[in-house]
Parts: structure tokens; sequence; C-alpha cells
């Protein structure tokens, strides 16, 4: 059949109004929220959030309000602020609102091929093992990880006399820590360094914005760190398998109760326990050491836990310490995680404005705990909120406007594990060293570095790190 060429212009036409029809933006009840621009379209709100993702969001809300949309280029992202937001945010099951869906762009280069498993179809996070798996330790075994890891870290700078950066050096006790409790006293004494760098390049490459979305050097660098990682822990399985030898320890759980895609989930708990942990041990001994009066208050706390309790360090003794307790609280508002995401796998609204189906959804912590309209001079550490009034403390949980390991389903399996290493860290250290920060007077105040929130996940890191020397008491 031949066609005439009225015939080829009908066609023409057919397929151009289709297609514009197929490509036009989608028509919702309600509008969608207001986007922040900087500079360039697209182009200039991505940049800015590169370089400044804290200040942004910050600007953003400032002059749009608790409701705001950012282009970046590969993702739409509509921020929803306050209490209400996260109610909405918090209760959404994850058939509606996704943390598995979302979590997907953020980890792929941290879990590799495994992260379909870990992160589940249905909780969004496969974390029931988490907490089956470290429930029988929290009442002697961590607790002695802790301290072990503790004094082999700061007795040797100790008897060392050596001056340190002080973030890495809080960072790699941390991963230190992480391998004992979570891999096995065994695969600490033998594997530690090899461990600890390939878990460290999992983080830096692993965490890398531009990896998230680009084929970029980091993204293979990472899955390089996997490969090493793997390595060695089969290598630990193996010789553990050779002399009929158990160790306690997450590892050992995954294998007795047979998990699948026992890499993978390893991977996701270190990377977790550590980016967290390594930024809360950074911040509040910092901020404890610029506050005199708050290190007096820790320091005759600690001298009436010893008189009572001598070197005792485990769950029942640090329920004791209930100004320690507060300046956990007060770090973990004062430097909370920038973003938690959801992806929106329907059609939704909030307060008004349209989130379409496919959108990211995100709440910022750090900027709820840090808005005057709900914590008085929160620019301020002062731990002592947390225990003068403890009405308002029930108001701002139960009103989720402190949600420092999330809320509801997906509320962070670790927390329980994290409150215990910083109270015992804390504990430790100022019971047995003292910090001194090079080139200053031992008493003066130490400075308070700026917050770095340029990496794509967990607490921020310091812009500049503090050199530091440390000496027994």
């Amino acid at each position: 059949m031949t066609i005439t060429p009225v015939g080829w212009m009908i066609i023409v036409i057919t397929i151009v109004i289709g297609a514009v029809l197929l490509l036009r933006p989608k028509k919702y009840a309600a509008k969608l929220p207001p986007e922040y621009k900087v500079g360039m379209p697209v182009i200039g709100t991505t940049l800015a959030f590169g370089r400044d993702p804290h200040g942004l969001l910050r600007e953003a809300y400032h002059k749009l309000g608790e409701v705001f949309r950012l282009n970046l280029g590969v993702e739409t992202l509509v921020v929803i602020l306050g209490s209400k937001a996260h109610e909405f945010f918090f209760s959404a099951t994850e058939q509606n609102f996704s943390l598995g869906e979302a979590a997907k762009r953020f980890t792929r280069n941290i879990l590799g091929d495994t992260q379909n498993d870990v992160m589940g179809k249905k909780q969004g996070y496969d974390a029931d093992w988490i907490g089956r798996g470290m429930r029988p330790f929290y009442t002697t075994f961590f607790p002695a990880c802790i301290v072990k890891q503790l004094t082999e870290t700061f007795g040797a700078l100790a008897d060392s006399g050596a001056v340190v950066p002080f973030y890495q050096t809080c960072s790699r006790c941390i991963t230190m820590l992480n391998i004992l409790c979570f891999v096995g006293e065994d695969a600490h004494d033998k594997y530690k360094m090899e461990l600890a760098q390939a878990m460290d390049d999992i983080e830096t490459y692993g965490a890398d914005p531009l990896g998230m979305i680009l084929p970029v050097p980091a993204r293979f660098k990472a899955k390089n760190a996997r490969d090493r990682l793997s390595k060695y822990i089969n290598k630990i399985l193996a010789e553990r398998a050779e002399t009929n030898k158990t160790e306690p320890g997450l590892l050992q759980v995954l294998q007795d109760i047979k998990a699948t895609n026992l890499h993978g989930k390893l991977f996701g708990v270190f990377f977790a326990a550590h980016t967290n942990a390594a930024g809360t041990m950074f911040w509040m001994l910092v901020n404890i050491m610029a506050h005199p009066d708050k290190r007096a208050k820790i320091m005759e706390e600690q001298r009436i836990l010893h008189e009572e309790y001598g070197d005792r360090f485990d769950s029942s003794v640090m329920s004791k310490v209930p100004y320690l307790h507060a300046c956990v609280k007060e770090t973990i508002r004062m430097y909370s995680l920038l973003m938690l995401f959801r992806k929106a796998m329907i059609d939704a609204e909030f307060e008004g404005y349209a989130i379409p189906k496919g959108t990211q959804i995100a709440v910022s912590p750090v900027l709820v705990h840090n808005d005057p309209k709900y914590y008085d001079n929160p620019h301020e550490f002062r731990p002592e909120r947390w225990l003068e009034d403890p009405e308002k403390v029930v108001m701002l949980e139960e009103s989720r406007l402190f949600v420092p390991f999330g809320h509801g389903p997906h509320r962070c399996s670790g927390e329980r594990f994290a409150m215990q290493t910083m109270t015992l860290t804390i504990s430790y250290v100022f019971g047995n060293y003292r910090l001194e920060l090079v080139d200053a007077p031992p008493d003066k105040p130490w400075p308070i570095p700026t917050p770095d929130y340029r990496k794509a996940v967990g607490m921020p890191t310091p812009m500049t790190d503090l050199m530091v020397r440390v000496k027994r008491l």
C-alpha cells in the first residue's frame, strides 16, 4: 500500500501531538512546591548544592518556608520540614514512601551487587537481623571491646607523645572498634590494618556524591575496596573453619543464621556504625573541651562513678551518668544528619503541595534540630536542656522534633550500640587521659571547627582538623 503525501502529513502530525501529550508536564490537583533556584537553571542549583548543601537548604528554608523543591538535574528533591512534615514522612509505609528505593542511589557503591538484598523490599532496610544479632552482646561483650580499643588507641598515643589529627584519630579508633565488635578478636589482632584500610576506602569512595550518579574513578575504587574486604572476610571464615573455632561478634551471628549476602550485610553495618559514630565522638569531645564548665561537670560525675564502682564499665554502671547522656544527646542534636530520604512510590500531597510519584522526598534533621522555633539558643552546646525540663523533652520526642536516629519502622537499629559506644568512650577517655591542643595553653578552651556537610551521608566532618596530644592522668 502506497501512503500519499497527505497520509504522511497526518502520520507526522499524529506523532508530534502524541509526543507533546506524552512529554508535557503532568498536571496535579495541587500545585508543586516552590522551587529554590541559584544562578543558571538546574546547573547553578546543583553546583551550589555540591559546594555547601547545608547552606543551600538553610537559605531555601528561610526564603521559601517548610516545603520547597530543588532541581538537581538527575533528581528532583522535595524537602519538607517541621513536626507535621516528620509525622508525614516517618509514618508513611514502605509501599508509599520507600527507604529502600531512595537509598539505592546512595548505597550502590557501598554495598555493591548485594544492595538489593540488604535494602529489603518491605522494610526498606532488612534490619531485623541486626537487632537479633547484637542483642546478646550489650551487657558485657561490647563494653569489653570498647574499653580494649580505647586503651589501645589512646594508650599508644599517650606512650608515644605523638601529635595527631584528632578527627582522623577518632575515625580510626571507631573503625578498629567495629572490627573488634563485629568481626571478632582474631580478625582484629591479625588483620585489623588491612580491614581498616578497606573499610576506610569504602566510605571515602563509596560516599562520593559524583560517584553515585556517574562512572567516575571513585566508583571503581569503591569496588576495589569491597573486593579487598571480601577477600579478608573469606580468609577469616576459612581459618575459623579449619580450626573449628567460633568468635563472638556479628560475623559469627550472620554465619550461624546462614544469612544471605553476608558480605553486603557486614559492609552496611560497618558503614552505618562508622560514619555517624566517628563524627559523634569527635564533635562531643571537642565541644566538651571547648566548654570548661561542661568538662568540670563531666569530671565530677566521673569521680562519683569511680568512687562507687571502681573500674567497672558496663551497661548498668553507664546508666548512672545523666549529664554524660545529656552531652551525647546535645551532640547528636547539633551535628545531626543533613538529610534522610524516601522515594515517593505514589502521587502524594502535603500541606497543599503535590509530591509526584518518583520524587525523592527529604527531611533535614540538622535544620530542625537547630531551629530556634523549637530549641532555645540552638547553636549553643548546652546539655542541660535535656535535664532541666523533662516535659519539653518528651514533647520534642513525641512531636518528632528530635530524630537523630530516625523514627518509626525505619528507626536506626544501631541506636543502642551508638549510645553505648559514646557514653563508654567519653567516660573512659576523661577518666584516664588528658587531651591537649597543640600550641595552646592546657586550660584554654578548644576552638570548634566548622562542620563540613559535603559528604553525601552521615554526620559532618570538620573543615579543618585539630592537632592534639594525649597524656595519662
